[in-house]
């Protein structure tokens, strides 16, 4: 059992680590993202904010660490059962 969560544990260690480079690898967690619009009449750019959420380490980070903590904590449980 301790097996299986340590496994799961590292999977979803490796998923938030791959969400966090994905969303740009920031230190901060963002909720808006400014996006360079180009008017295609004109050829002019402009500025807009998009609303969405962007993981950053400020978040990512701990989460990790407390996967990371579990699957370590898993693995030795799982050794010591035997």
């Amino acid at each position: 059992m301790w097996k299986a969560i340590s496994i799961i544990a590292f999977v979803l260690v490796v998923a938030v680590g791959a969400k966090w480079i994905a969303d740009g690898a920031q230190v901060f967690s963002k909720d808006k993202q400014q996006v360079v619009v180009v008017d295609e009449m004109f050829g002019t750019e402009s500025t807009e904010w998009e609303d969405g959420f962007w993981l950053g380490l400020d978040v990512g980070g701990p989460v990790m660490g407390v996967l990371i903590g579990v699957g370590v904590f898993g693995l030795y449980r799982s050794r010591q059962a035997k």
